[in-house]
């Protein structure tokens, strides 16, 4: 972990230390690591030639000891990426990216770290990195329904209802399961609420009939074509 600095006239020919690498790394890893052994080494430097400056051989010697014992704990702290982001094969929502995934990554990793350390130092970074993972998630997804909501006023002021069904469906659709109920078995329970004398017994709606396949296109049905005027108007087709 260190190179001889022959340039450099010290106290001794084996400082300061320097880091360099011998294993192959990816380059996030490297670079944290890296980080860390010079925020060690810039203290060990001077703690170093200050004890033999006092002849204190012993001091420097358990100084060497100690850099060793952290620079190893820094290399076992250090996350694997290769199994956190492969193990999910659902489709993430539109609004999901880079940023998000980082900032999700960040958070996971400082939250393992601090069960392994019991450091309240990383816990409070723990919980910072988790709020800007949330802020950053609500403000991509408010981004993303202000987007659906303009192309939905767009649609009902064309007065075109395939448009604002289109838009409807777009909002609705789970990116995460598909829904049990058919397209026409959708249209025919709309119409039925669409008619306030019509009884429900058997075919009652529930829950489930209500989620319908986002796959699906149901905006081909011609009850749902027709045009949008009033509440009162829609009541009456």
């Amino acid at each position: 972990m260190c190179q001889n600095d022959s340039d450099e006239e010290t106290i001794d020919r084996h400082f300061p230390l320097h880091p360099f690498h011998k294993v192959p790394w990816n380059d996030t890893r490297k670079e944290e690591y890296t980080v860390r052994l010079e925020n060690l080494l810039e203290n060990v430097n001077r703690d170093f030639i200050s004890y033999l400056n006092n002849e204190d051989v012993d001091s420097a010697s358990h100084i060497l000891i100690d850099c060793v014992k952290q620079a190893t704990q820094f290399r076992e702290q250090l996350p694997y990426q290769s199994s956190f982001f492969s193990k999910s094969t659902k489709p993430q929502p539109i609004w999901w990216d880079e940023e998000c995934k980082t900032l999700k990554f960040t958070k996971y990793r400082l939250l393992r770290s601090f069960h392994r350390s019991n450091d309240p130092l990383i816990l409070n970074q723990y919980l910072e990195a988790k709020q800007r993972f949330k802020s950053a998630c609500l403000k991509k997804k408010a981004e993303v329904d202000r987007t659906n909501i303009e192309d939905l006023n767009t649609a009902m002021s064309k007065n075109d209802s395939k448009d604002l069904w289109s838009e409807i469906n777009k909002m609705l659709s789970n990116p995460y399961q598909t829904g049990k109920r058919k397209t026409k078995r959708f249209s025919r329970l709309f119409k039925d609420l669409l008619n306030p004398i019509s009884t429900l017994t058997d075919d009652e709606p529930t829950d489930d009939d209500l989620h319908f396949e986002s796959n699906n296109d149901s905006t081909d049905d011609d009850t749902l074509n027709f045009p949008i005027t009033s509440r009162k108007d829609c009541l009456r087709q």
